[in-house]
């Protein structure tokens, strides 16, 4: 996986994609679309990869701090997700 040039050296390598297939819990991924320290395939990957169900939405106008800077609408897809899981759908 590409990495993104920001990153220290230190994370360079780290990955801990082999353990995504273990989340088996459903899971909302939030990502911003300009999320200047990480890539949406990063993000791709956690919903592709991990067992359980998974939502994956990239906040719009957003860089790494959705719950932050977009609090409105992580909130709206919070519910959203909750409700959905809650009611079986």
């Amino acid at each position: 996986m590409q990495r993104n040039g920001l990153l220290s050296e230190w994370f360079k390598h780290w990955d801990i994609e082999y353990l995504l297939p273990s989340i088996k819990v459903p899971m909302l991924v939030l990502h911003g679309e300009h999320d200047q320290y990480g890539l949406i395939d990063q993000v791709k990957s956690i919903a592709s990869k991990s067992s359980g169900y998974t939502r994956l939405e990239i906040v719009k106008n957003c860089t790494h701090v959705p719950h932050l800077e977009a609090q409105s609408v992580v909130l709206r897809l919070m519910t959203d997700f909750i409700a959905q899981k809650t009611q079986g759908r």
